[in-house]
């Protein structure tokens, strides 16, 4: 069966989740799991606290990987296995540069990973992974749960078709910001047991033998996130426009059909 990961969850240290670490681990183990990521937008302040106040014990035979998610100028970035928090700043409201992204979370001894490269990008720039100095990505994420719901449904056809037209090693995760996401997406490493580190697991995934898993989260996912983001920044007059997309969402191809006529008046 081998060590099945769901490399891409987000807690309640990310703006628009409400999990907590605990609830977090407790469900990825009875879906399953063998581990997972925590990879909170622009902190892992929230991960490496679980790890040092002994909210997972070191011998429950279960991978409590620190991780970070950056918004830069080329897509997103997770950050895997860092050891610390990584170092890097840019002007408020602004998108991080990539190679400074990448550049920290390998100073911070982890490896960069291209997040849901075509969510909603077209290409992905040649230099997310042919870059100089050791500034561009390790992996992509070849699945992500979110992905296709999104804008493109494609998406993560297009994500592993890139991958292995450019042999690259591959991630995969949920993106998950609510308990019922967690483990709808990751990968598995087949020759691997919960038994292993996170130093051997690293290598596997460097190595090429992370094998991608998973299926689309619903597609009220991200609306209902983006609602959780809004209330909890206190953005009172986005709550409405929100609800209403999560309403659409949960009426399926009707919704669908709603939202595309009203996208002309900034839905």
């Amino acid at each position: 069966m081998g060590l099945r990961l769901d490399l891409h969850v987000h807690s309640k240290a990310s703006f628009d989740s409400l999990l907590d670490i605990p609830t977090i681990i407790r469900v990825a183990k009875n879906r399953g799991l063998g581990g997972v990521a925590i990879t909170d937008h622009n902190t892992a302040e929230g991960v490496f606290k679980a790890l040092s106040d002994g909210t997972k014990r070191e011998d429950d035979g279960f991978l409590l990987i620190p991780g970070i998610e950056f918004s830069t100028d080329k897509g997103h970035v997770l950050g895997l296995f860092i050891e610390r928090e990584p170092e890097v700043s840019a002007e408020k409201g602004s998108l991080l540069p990539f190679e400074s992204a990448v550049r920290a979370v390998h100073d911070a001894k982890g490896i960069a990973v291209l997040a849901h490269p075509y969510q909603i990008r077209a290409v992905i720039q040649q230099e997310c992974f042919d870059g100089h100095g050791g500034d561009f990505c390790d992996a992509l994420e070849a699945f992500n749960s979110r992905a296709p719901i999104v804008r493109n449904p494609r998406a993560n056809l297009q994500a592993d078709s890139y991958a292995k037209l450019h042999r690259l090693p591959v991630t995969g995760g949920s993106d998950a910001h609510f308990a019922w996401e967690i483990g709808r997406g990751g990968c598995v490493i087949g020759d691997l047991s919960p038994s292993f580190g996170g130093a051997e697991v690293k290598e596997a995934i460097l190595e090429g033998r992370a094998v991608t898993f998973g299926r689309p989260s619903l597609r009220a996912a991200k609306p209902l996130s983006g609602l959780v983001g809004a209330m909890r920044r206190g953005q009172y007059s986005s709550i409405p426009r929100y609800a209403l997309r999560v309403a659409l969402a949960l009426l399926g191809p009707v919704g669908d059909r709603l939202e595309d006529a009203l996208r002309g008046r900034r839905l």
